[in-house]
């Protein structure tokens, strides 16, 4: 057994018996949405969310971990007596088992028994039918996105020299002398306007760009 899946346990067994009210499925599908949308935008996007809020493909990266958690919940009974989910009965009741199937959802829905030619074979099958393609159209609306975020900026700084300078100048000096270094390198090999623009902003944000390059 998995040990990421030994912590997601089986406390829906009793609860289930007496059916669950229907706000225990949507505490399940929250849970599991919210999650799995905040750890999608802090990992791939940390600086840069605020560029895919109107993805649509987004939000439906969300509902459908959100949807797939509500399968795993009223199926938990059944898969819990076949140890496939198990959940510690003694944590409480099917509240508990709605919110630990949220939080695990996504990782039970990356099971994978065996791979044949880099293809997963088991849960993670099932995933991959609609988190690569969500994903590789999130992340093509937010390359557009940040090339139009960008563009008014590379059009009024066309100096390429003169953008490294006035990034390299504002490194904090609390930096280490590593890092100084290795930022610095990055920049210098940097050789056009869109590239140090695109570096900088995947380094320092949004803020430190408007700060650093006004536009009026």
């Amino acid at each position: 057994m998995n040990p990421v899946h030994h912590a997601v346990a089986s406390t829906a067994t009793a609860s289930h018996s007496s059916g669950p009210d229907i706000w225990i499925y949507f505490l399940a599908f929250a849970v599991s949405s919210i999650i799995n949308g905040i750890n999608l935008a802090t990992t791939n996007y940390p600086r840069s969310f605020f560029l895919i809020v109107g993805c649509w493909q987004f939000y439906a990266y969300c509902f459908l971990y959100g949807v797939v958690a509500v399968v795993l919940f009223a199926l938990s009974p059944l898969l819990n007596k076949h140890h496939l989910l198990e959940i510690d009965t003694s944590i409480g009741g099917s509240r508990t088992t709605a919110i630990i199937i949220g939080l695990f959802a996504k990782s039970f829905m990356h099971m994978r028994i065996a791979a044949i030619d880099d293809t997963p074979i088991g849960t993670e099958t099932v995933a991959k039918l609609f988190e690569d393609p969500l994903l590789g159209e999130i992340e093509l609306y937010h390359h557009n996105k940040l090339r139009a975020f960008l563009k008014p900026y590379i059009a009024k700084y066309t100096n390429v020299e003169e953008v490294r300078k006035i990034i390299t100048d504002d490194i904090p000096a609390k930096w280490t002398l590593d890092k100084r270094a290795e930022v610095l390198q990055n920049f210098k090999e940097a050789e056009t306007v869109n590239v140090v623009f695109d570096r900088y902003f995947n380094l320092n944000g949004k803020a430190s760009i408007e700060a650093l390059f006004p536009l009026n």
